[in-house]
């Protein structure tokens, strides 16, 4: 278990405070706003007591959840939000955490000039901070009710943000605070949209190793383009399209990368682009997926499957690795005299090492 904060997610502990003073807080809230019309009896004066109480210890609560804060990482919000939004949530938090400290101080002060001490659940009494005073009690009062009020304007503002984050912007900002019962309920309803991922070009390989003379003969391609939405969490959502150039393509030999151009071979003059579609990605065993899908190549669309495995998955990064096995020949990769298989055998493997970075509040953009 995560107890610290890192870059991208919120600890265990940051977790515990920020859910047990919400709940602190709203319940405050609510007994606060009934307490008051309750009729005088020995009842009121015990929940008056306990809100007292309640209220002391959200206000030693605040201090550690503010010193906690001080001593951890804050987790990054994405790039990609509008500065303005940033600036929102930032004001926010920091009136959230002026107010977790107000709030109780205000009804301390209060009680203070009612002239009554508050007692901790009896465990402790708190120093009263004023001379009793009736004037001083009706101020407080009149704050103590106003910052109920901002308060409830701030919690229900935060609520909104956090939703539409994670239903309409579907990021992580809402996922990365939840603790692990409400994200077991809230990853089924982000896993009905994907996320996106864009391959990195200069840390990525596709290979195709074909057998000549019954020896491995390597080919590479580069650059080529991907576009992928996938989450384990959805893989029957997800889906990946990808589009090569054929002069792209390259052999070591410098005949033979002029060869594999020509008409004999991938004919780059009348088709000039190899493209994949998936139709269907599931999941096989452990982090092992599979890609169902169609291949053109020179304007010859045929079903493929391609293996792979996600080497290592987080919110932002993904390395992945895979493979498939083409028949050339099934493609028309080899006419002429370059059909026969003697030479140059039908089968050719084509390998994928690929590392990707996601951008969770874009939605992908598929090649056509």
């Amino acid at each position: 278990m995560l107890l610290r904060n890192n870059h991208e997610k919120y600890g265990a502990i940051a977790k515990c405070f920020h859910w047990v003073m919400a709940l602190a807080i709203l319940m405050m809230l609510a007994v606060g706003f009934i307490m008051t019309d309750l009729p005088m009896s020995p009842d009121k004066f015990r929940v008056y007591g306990i809100h007292k109480s309640i209220g002391a210890l959200i206000l030693i609560a605040a201090f550690l959840r503010l010193f906690w804060r001080f001593i951890n990482i804050v987790p990054e919000l994405p790039a990609d939000i509008p500065t303005w939004q940033k600036l929102g949530a930032h004001g926010s938090h920091v009136a959230l955490y002026i107010l977790m400290f107000v709030m109780p101080l205000s009804g301390w002060l209060m009680s203070s000039a009612a002239g009554f001490q508050v007692s901790v659940f009896g465990w402790f009494l708190l120093p009263n901070l004023i001379a009793p005073s009736p004037g001083l009690r009706k101020i407080f009062g009149i704050a103590h009710e106003v910052l109920a009020f901002a308060i409830i304007g701030l919690v229900s503002l935060h609520i909104l943000a956090a939703l539409k984050h994670h239903f309409i912007d579907k990021d992580t900002i809402l996922r990365r605070m939840l603790p692990l019962l409400l994200l077991v309920v809230a990853l089924p309803l982000q896993a009905a949209e994907p996320k996106a991922w864009y391959v990195v070009g200069d840390k990525s390989t596709l290979e195709f190793i074909a057998t000549q003379n019954d020896s491995p003969l390597k080919g590479l391609i580069l650059p080529f383009k991907v576009a992928i939405a996938f989450s384990p969490e959805a893989v029957e959502q997800s889906r990946v399209q990808a589009e090569m150039e054929v002069k792209d393509i390259h052999l070591p030999y410098p005949q033979a990368d002029q060869a594999i151009k020509s008409a004999d071979w991938f004919d780059m003059a009348k088709f000039p682009l190899v493209k994949f579609s998936s139709t269907r990605i599931t999941h096989s065993a452990g982090n092992n997926f599979v890609a169902e899908g169609d291949l053109t190549i020179r304007d010859i669309t045929l079903p493929v499957i391609l293996h792979f495995t996600l080497e290592e998955y987080s919110d932002t990064r993904a390395h992945v690795k895979g493979e498939a096995t083409l028949n050339r020949n099934a493609f028309g990769v080899g006419q002429g005299e370059w059909k026969s298989t003697d030479v140059i055998k039908d089968e050719v493997a084509v390998k994928f090492n690929l590392i990707a970075q996601s951008s969770p509040w874009t939605a992908p953009t598929l090649a056509k």
